[in-house]
């Protein structure tokens, strides 16, 4: 993840880290609670398609 959120690229966008902001705007793009999200991050690791994956298989 870069160090400024504000310089943003491909290799940024195709990963998600444990910050809150992250964790807020998935939770809100998935329409999920953030301590789920927060879980699928950790298990699924930080591939963004990969913790979309592990989101829609689980039910909250």
């Amino acid at each position: 993840m870069a160090d400024d959120p504000t310089k943003r690229g491909p290799p940024d966008r195709d990963r998600v880290s444990q910050q809150p902001h992250e964790v807020a705007y998935l939770a809100k793009r998935t329409r999920k609670p953030r301590r789920v999200v927060a879980s699928a991050v950790r298990s699924a690791g930080p591939l963004r398609k990969e913790v979309i994956r592990s989101l829609t298989k689980r039910s909250p």
